[in-house]
C-alpha cells in the first residue's frame, strides 16, 4: 500500500470493510510479519471502536521478521489499519485476533458509587478460563477510553482467577469490567454483582 493508505482487509468477521467481534467483546489486535522481511520501522495505525462502542485508535510499531506484534488496546471492531510507509511487494502481514491465547475485555458496567459499603462480585466459570475483574473511579458516564480518561485497576482478589471466586469491590468505586486472560473453546463465565447493605 501507499503512505497514509489503508490495508485492504478480508475474512469471515468482515461486514462492509468493518471487522466486528462476534461476541462483543473488545480483541487484542496482532500483526504479523508473514514473509520474513522485518517490518519494524513502519508503525501501523488501527481505527475502530471499544466494547463500550467508542471510538478509539492504537500506532503499534510493526513487527520483526517472522514475529508478532500486539495492540494496546482492546478493539470490538476495526475499520481501517494504516501503515506509516508504503508495503513493498514481498512485505506482508497477517492482522487479526489470536484465538485464545490474547485478551479480550466486555464492556463497561457502571456501578453506584454513593453506596458506603461496596458491592460483592461473584464470578462463576465453566471450563477452563483465566479472568481479571477490574474496576475504575473514572465516571464511565463522562470519561472514555479514547480520551484516556478511564484509569481501571485489577481487583487483587478476582485477579487471574481461574475458578469461582466472590470478593468485595473498592468503596466508591464507579464501574467494573472483567479481563479474559486465557480461555479453552467452550469455556464460560457468568459475573453477578451483588449490593450489600450495611447494617
Amino acid at each position: 500500500s501507499s503512505i497514509g493508505t489503508a490495508l485492504a482487509m478480508d475474512g469471515d468477521l468482515l461486514s462492509g470493510g468493518t471487522f466486528t467481534s462476534l461476541d462483543g467483546l473488545g480483541r487484542i489486535i496482532v500483526i504479523v510479519d508473514s514473509d520474513t522481511d522485518t517490518q519494524s520501522d513502519v508503525t501501523f495505525t488501527i481505527v475502530g471502536t471499544n466494547a463500550d462502542d467508542h471510538a478509539i485508535s492504537d500506532v503499534v510499531t510493526g513487527p520483526a521478521s517472522a514475529a508478532t506484534v500486539a495492540s494496546a488496546k482492546y478493539f470490538k471492531t476495526v475499520s481501517s489499519v494504516t501503515p506509516s510507509a508504503a508495503q513493498g511487494g514481498t512485505e506482508k502481514v497477517d492482522i487479526g485476533t489470536q484465538g485464545t491465547t490474547l485478551a479480550a475485555v466486555s464492556k463497561s458496567y457502571p456501578l453506584n458509587s454513593r453506596d458506603s459499603v461496596a458491592p460483592m462480585v461473584s464470578v462463576n466459570v465453566t471450563g477452563t478460563l483465566n479472568f481479571t475483574v477490574q474496576q475504575t473511579y473514572s465516571n464511565l458516564l463522562t470519561a472514555t477510553d479514547a480520551s484516556g480518561g478511564i484509569v481501571w485497576e485489577d481487583v487483587t482478589a478476582l485477579a487471574s482467577k481461574t475458578a469461582d471466586t466472590t470478593a468485595q469491590l473498592g468503596i466508591g468505586c464507579r464501574g467494573m469490567r472483567i479481563v479474559i486472560n486465557t480461555y479453552s473453546t467452550g469455556a464460560e463465565l457468568q459475573a453477578i454483582v451483588v449490593p450489600v447493605v450495611s447494617s
